[in-house]
């Protein structure tokens, strides 16, 4: 007379989707972990390269207000800026300010760069 209860089901579902685990915690909440770590690392790398922007562009205002000063011309700026390129993750402004990085500088691009600007923004920056 007493049948076996059978676990609860939802309605409408058949009980083999309930019973082998169908749309519950254990599935949600992996996705719901990937989503959110998405997100975060999205946010992360908006914020990163928006800083990036701002820190580059307070450099360039930098390097064009200390070369007005230093009555250097356009060509003298562009010549700055090889030369840091040149110099892996020197600025041009750290060029102008310690003149044993523009030597180092200016010796390893030695071959790469107009002698002549080079030597006449040398004098220009000792002058």
């Amino acid at each position: 007379m007493n049948q076996p209860l059978s676990p609860p089901t939802l309605v409408g579902l058949p009980q083999s989707a309930s019973a082998s685990g169908g749309i519950g915690l254990g599935t949600i909440a992996p996705w719901t972990l990937a989503a959110i770590a998405l997100a975060a690392l999205i946010i992360f790398v908006l914020r990163w390269v928006s800083s990036r922007r701002t820190r580059s562009a307070a450099s360039s205002a930098i390097l064009v207000s200390m070369c007005n000063g230093l009555k250097l011309t356009k060509a003298d700026r562009r010549l700055l800026k090889q030369l840091a390129d040149e110099s892996n993750g020197t600025s041009p402004v750290s060029l102008l300010l310690c003149p044993s990085v523009f030597e180092r500088a200016a010796a390893k691009a030695a071959s790469r760069i107009d002698q002549k600007a080079l030597h006449r923004l040398r004098q220009r920056l000792a002058a």
